[in-house]
């Protein structure tokens, strides 16, 4: 279960991480909460952030990130943000706006390879070692995150923006391994018509692309967290019909099958 923390509670939680300074400096963190949720914040550098293990979940406002021990995050210097931890440590970089260009003037996917990995964890591990040698540590970060962008179609949600949207993914998220858009569309009193041009308007997707990514999402927390069930179980949960239709939506999307995530593989 996790922890929801308010604005307040997660200020003091990250001023007693170290990671709220009163300047924008450089340096690397390591987040050993787990099972928490950290309330919209925002930092004076530039993070890039993945889970060492577990999955780890950002909000902003207009969208949903998944990321997984493969998969980091560049949150651009001052963008507001929450931070979901499930079952997961979290390393981070933050990067002085000062001494680093922005990878990118949105939040951007980013594979997590092991040279990455290496240094962000060695920035932990020396933080009092010569500012040489943790200088080019951060050298080394930043070009392999801007090596790195992942260009394919690792699954985020798009957020509504009106509140008939958010009722209408509210609904969704609830009935997650049953509804249909037909369903949908009369249990939360519109027409089908009506439901998709909104869909199409907020989020420039259908009803039915987005559902397909929540189920993914879904499956991929129980991939982490249930290591005990098979895939079979674990795509019925989430609302796939049989192991056939869940392997090849989730290879579909991430460019892995389930037992390859499950087992800590990166996209190609």
């Amino acid at each position: 279960m996790n922890r929801w923390l308010t604005s307040l509670e997660t200020k003091r939680a990250l001023q007693a991480l170290g990671i709220e300074r009163p300047f924008a400096a450089t340096f690397g963190a390591l987040d050993r909460a787990e099972d928490r949720r950290y309330n919209f914040h925002r930092h004076r550098q530039h993070q890039l952030l993945f889970p060492v293990s577990g999955l780890l979940f950002i909000e902003t406002k207009s969208n949903f990130y998944v990321l997984s021990p493969q998969i980091a995050l560049w949150i651009p210097a001052e963008l507001s943000h929450a931070t979901t931890t499930m079952s997961a440590q979290t390393l981070s970089a933050f990067l002085s706006p000062a001494e680093f260009g922005g990878i990118s003037e949105i939040p951007t996917m980013v594979r997590v390879t092991p040279l990455l990995h290496q240094a962000m964890k060695h920035t932990v591990e020396h933080q009092d070692a010569e500012c040489t040698y943790t200088a080019a540590l951060f050298q080394v970060i930043h070009g392999a995150a801007s090596e790195n962008i992942l260009e394919g179609s690792w699954p985020t949600l798009p957020v509504g923006s009106s509140e008939a949207l958010k009722r209408t993914i509210d609904a969704i998220m609830q009935e997650l391994d049953s509804i249909t858009v037909r369903g949908l569309a009369v249990s939360t009193g519109q027409s089908e018509r009506t439901m998709r041009r909104r869909f199409l308007k907020e989020l420039g997707m259908g009803p039915e692309l987005f559902i397909q990514r929540a189920r993914l999402i879904r499956a991929m927390q129980l991939l982490m967290a249930n290591r005990g069930e098979s895939i079979t179980e674990i795509g019925l949960e989430a609302g796939y019909s049989n192991h056939s239709a869940f392997t090849s939506a989730f290879r579909k999307l991430t460019g892995l099958t389930p037992t390859a995530f499950r087992k800590g593989a990166s996209p190609a």
